[in-house]
């Protein structure tokens, strides 16, 4: 019995503890002013499997396979601000793809596609402000994008190496666009109050506190490790050093641990190196109007083999200048539920009004896009290394072209998709995650009745973080 009572008093302060961090409310957390940077480099091995049904007017249909192979390479790099009137969110991506695609039309193989894709995105999205009590805001977004786009076709039917159609094309986009616009509401992330959370946890489990933390200290504690998250060191040892000094000392100070031993700087490493999903809270609403320049340079050439005659070659460049002026109406939702759950909802509606180069091709003519999407999914996160996400996602394109008087039609097209991810920390530093994906979609124009597809695709990447 005398053994009983201390484990029974410890079971009781446990779960009574674990009761009061889960009545914490994350989303009433406000973050400090920081600078956040990240430097992130992915490998991504993916695989894509779809068939399709094409009917036509007159009630002819055909069946439709294809098989993707893809291998990416990425760099992103990004950065955050957050003050009582600005917001700043920006981000550099680097990316390299490599794609394989062979394409039957029933059982009969008939191309072959090779791509390769170079881009570089650099996007900043600068919000101010009105006042520091006012959620009210102006919007200010330059964005660049640039690609560079190489792929080859051959026909398989009839195949001979030698002899079978050919189709080279080489393409550089250059696209610069401004945003300017306006809203009401604000997002933080909120992952250094769970990061502090998950720090008090594991020294309870390991009985390494000496009382239990009150609602003004955890948020000291927080702030400490959203200003510690924004210090810059050369060598990363030296900047571990730091961070678990400065958190032991403010730990100490507070009067909250008083045996520092193996065990407890143990758990503080861990709690202090893991855990840093991305959780966040708030709602925004936002419109904006936009004008972007396309630029398009391209090179082809088409290699022919006609029987009983020599190779038909074609070589062509083109140069585009087109414009594109839009709308955007952008509504974003984050919600935690808990300290394991958060709810994410986002609504878009975009109009474009697209200008094509008469010049170049006097042949073009304007259309306009409408577009509506939604997100709607939840995140799971199971502790401070694996994580979860399942939600779903879908969107309606109209697409009204005008070309001139006589000649106007529209298209529409719409899809819908279930998806998933998980995620495992190995180390701070290096993530593996699974991602799996079912669609569906469907389309429909006045040059053929509807095209309907069903595609699944499944992910496995490694992520390793340099800072």
């Amino acid at each position: 019995m005398k053994h009983f009572i201390p484990f029974a008093f410890f079971l009781f302060v446990f779960v009574t503890t674990n009761a009061q961090f889960e009545n914490i409310d994350l989303s009433a957390y406000k973050l400090p002013e920081i600078k956040i940077h990240q430097l992130d480099f992915s490998l991504q091995y993916n695989n894509d499997y779809s068939q399709s049904s094409h009917g036509n007017s007159i009630g002819n249909s055909s069946e439709f396979s294809r098989f993707k192979l893809n291998n990416n390479f990425d760099a992103l790099y990004s950065y955050y601000l957050n003050s009582k009137k600005v917001q700043i969110e920006g981000l550099f991506d680097f990316s390299a793809d490599i794609e394989l695609d062979w394409q039957k039309s029933g059982d009969v193989p008939y191309e072959k596609n090779d791509d390769y894709i170079f881009t570089v995105n650099a996007w900043l999205a600068r919000r101010m402000y009105l006042n520091s009590k006012d959620k009210w805001f102006f919007l200010w977004s330059p964005n660049l994008y640039i690609r560079r786009y190489s792929y080859f076709i051959k026909e398989l039917e009839g195949y001979d190496n030698e002899k079978s159609d050919k189709f080279f094309s080489r393409n550089l986009d250059f696209q610069p666009e401004i945003k300017l616009g306006g809203g009401f509401g604000r997002i933080e992330p909120v992952n250094d109050l769970r990061k502090a959370i998950y720090i008090f946890e594991d020294l309870l489990k390991n009985d390494r506190l000496t009382r239990l933390p009150n609602e003004n200290e955890i948020l000291q504690v927080t702030d400490k490790i959203a200003q510690l998250r924004n210090q810059r060191f050369f060598d990363s040892r030296l900047r571990s050093i730091y961070e678990i000094k400065s958190l032991d000392s403010l730990l100490g100070n507070l009067g909250l641990t008083d045996e520092m031993d193996a065990t407890y700087f143990t758990s503080l490493n861990d709690m202090w190196l893991n855990g840093n999903e991305s959780i966040h809270s708030g709602t925004r609403i936002q419109f904006s109007v936009s004008g972007k320049l396309l630029c398009d340079f391209g090179k082809t050439r088409i290699e022919n083999y006609v029987p009983d005659s020599e190779m038909i070659v074609n070589e062509n460049s083109t140069k585009y200048y087109n414009n594109l002026w839009g709308l955007e109406l952008l509504f974003d939702s984050y919600k935690p539920i808990g300290l394991n759950w958060q709810r994410y909802f986002s609504t878009n509606f975009y109009y474009n009004k697209y200008y094509p180069d008469m010049n170049e091709n006097p042949l073009a003519g304007n259309y306009n896009v409408l577009i509506g999407s939604f997100i709607y999914g939840y995140s799971w996160f199971l502790n401070t290394r694996t994580s979860a996400y399942l939600g779903s996602n879908g969107q309606f394109n109209f697409f009204d072209y005008l070309k001139n008087d006589e000649n106007h039609y529209d298209s529409n097209n719409a899809y819908c998709s279930l998806s998933g991810n998980l995620s495992y920390y190995f180390s701070p530093r290096l993530r593996a995650s699974f991602f799996m994906a079912v669609y569906y979609s469907w389309s429909e124009s006045i040059r053929q009745s509807h095209i309907r597809g069903f595609s699944f695709t499944n992910h496995i990447g490694i992520n390793y973080a340099i800072f």
